[in-house]
């Protein structure tokens, strides 16, 4: 019950009291300079999108951090699917890793 508790309670403080500030350059620099890093270790997450070359599905890979599998260190994504025919509101999101980025969609992100 306490778990149930905590995480209602985290809730209505991020949901409901909380405020949020972007996270534009200039607040990069101030935490760079407050952890001694430079743009390549804290700064906005770099992203790029594709679209499929017949058909009209528009991709957004969203690079999400690396985890040792066990044998090695894999990259993972966030992946964001659209698919521009149907017009309305759509897509669809997954958490994938490079293995799978590349034997599904056939790209290999640098």
């Amino acid at each position: 019950m306490d778990d149930i508790k905590k995480t209602a309670e985290l809730d209505s403080f991020l949901f409901g009291e909380s405020i949020w500030i972007e996270m534009d350059e200039a607040y990069f620099e101030s935490l760079r300079a407050q952890y001694g890093k430079d743009e390549t270790e804290i700064g906005p997450r770099r992203f790029k999108t594709y679209i499929n070359k017949d058909l009209p599905i528009y991709i957004i890979i969203i690079p999400a951090g690396r985890q040792h599998n066990g044998e090695r260190m894999v990259q993972y994504f966030h992946l964001v699917v659209e698919d521009f025919e149907l017009g309305e509101c759509n897509g669809s999101y997954e958490l994938i890793n490079e293995d799978t980025l590349f034997n599904k969609f056939n790209i290999k992100y640098n």
